[in-house]
């Protein structure tokens, strides 16, 4: 059985982009977890972020994108855990390329010792 999840936000990164939607508003992708048994006996939560190939906008900065879910989608994602692929295989392509926007970030980035809001801010230029 497939155990799959949405995990919502407002955006996400790509080299040193930003991406969102142009609405603004946040956006489900969809997702995969499992709990595991380890060979020592404890347990490990993993979870998964499902990729695609890239539509336009993407295929500049990245050979692939995670699948984004329209709001549509979302509901039938989590109900087709226990269907065949096939039937969920469509979901799984690459979101409109017009409905998204990306800006410049700085490459602090990159630096696990900078923590601050400005990593992801519009880079000016």
């Amino acid at each position: 059985m497939r155990k799959l999840s949405i995990a919502s936000l407002d955006a996400f990164l790509g080299g040193h982009q930003e991406l969102y939607l142009k609405s603004e508003e946040p956006f489900g992708l969809a997702g995969l977890w499992d709990t595991w048994k380890k060979p020592d006996g404890n347990t490990l939560q993993s979870f998964t972020i499902i990729t695609t190939e890239p539509n336009e906008l993407m295929r500049s900065i990245h050979r692939r994108m995670p699948v984004i879910l329209s709001r549509e989608d979302e509901e039938q994602w989590l109900a087709c855990s226990n269907v065949p692929f096939y039937k969920v295989q469509r979901l799984l392509k690459p979101f409109q390329a017009q409905l998204m926007a990306a800006h410049e970030i700085s490459k602090r980035i990159n630096n696990p010792k900078y923590d601050a809001p400005d990593c992801i801010a519009p880079v000016e230029g």
